[in-house]
């Protein structure tokens, strides 16, 4: 339940609160489950606050400082969170589908089981966040900064990861389907059981990459670099290695993309 004083100021306008917010660091405003659709949050400061289960569709929250802020199950359906502060928020279980996050600062958000369909998260830093279940279905990812990510599990169907950077990234049983990842940066990181069927890896680096029994049928990974990567049981049965660098790449019981398995010679 949202303080009511709290709520009281808020309404007085962005200045007000933000000289109110600067005299009171040590305050952490209580909005929680308060409807602010389409609410003018420009340039707001609202670091440590509870929003949690808070309504804001459609709400203008641009460069706004979120960072500690407690958005868990929050609507944020189609809000604008461009260049917005999220360092260390959680917003597990929010719903973000059609969100604007472009240039913004997710690092170490909890976005655990987060609804992000068709968000726009383009060359956002999301360096050390939670995305594991989150839904990204058809979201743009490009240029976004996901080392060290965990998105176990994540759903990325048909999403967009063009140059993204996901060095290091926890990417266990995450879905791929058809998704984008022209030039994307995967070095080292964890794809085992990932379902990637038909996904588009043009160009893109997964050396060292750990693909141990992932669904790579039908894949594009036309010029891929897949050293020293390991296939061991992936299923790479259609896909498509013309150019790939395949230097110290481990394939012992893959299904290669002739339908053959590779078996390990004595």
């Amino acid at each position: 339940m949202a303080n009511l004083e709290h709520l009281a100021l808020l309404q007085q306008g962005i200045e007000k609160w933000n000289v109110w917010k600067t005299a009171n660091p040590h305050v952490s405003p209580d909005l929680s489950g308060t409807n602010l659709n389409g609410a003018m949050l420009a340039g707001i400061d609202l670091s440590g606050a509870d929003c949690g289960g808070a309504v804001l569709c459609e709400a203008d929250l641009r460069a706004a400082n979120l960072s500690q802020a407690n958005l868990s199950e929050a609507e944020l359906i189609g809000a604008n969170l461009s260049g917005v502060e999220l360092v260390d928020a959680c917003l597990s279980g929010a719903d973000l589908r059609l969100a604007c996050f472009q240039d913004g600062n997710l690092i170490a958000a909890n976005l655990s089981g987060a609804i992000l369909k068709e968000a726009d998260l383009g060359g956002a830093n999301l360096i050390g966040t939670t995305l594991e279940e989150a839904n990204l279905k058809g979201a743009n990812l490009n240029q976004a900064q996901l080392l060290r990510a965990n998105l176990r599990a994540a759903k990325l169907i048909a999403a967009h990861l063009n140059q993204a950077i996901l060095s290091q990234a926890m990417l266990c049983e995450a879905e791929f389907y058809q998704a984008y990842l022209y030039q994307a940066d995967l070095s080292n990181a964890n794809l085992s059981e990932a379902h990637c069927s038909s996904a588009y890896f043009f160009q893109a680096n997964l050396s060292g990459a750990c693909l141990y029994c992932a669904d790579l049928s039908w894949a594009n990974l036309t010029a891929a670099n897949l050293s020293r990567a390991d296939c061991r049981g992936a299923n790479l049965r259609g896909a498509k290695l013309r150019e790939a660098s395949l230097d110290q790449t481990h394939f012992q019981d893959t299904t290669m993309p002739n339908g053959m398995v590779y078996l390990k010679q004595a």
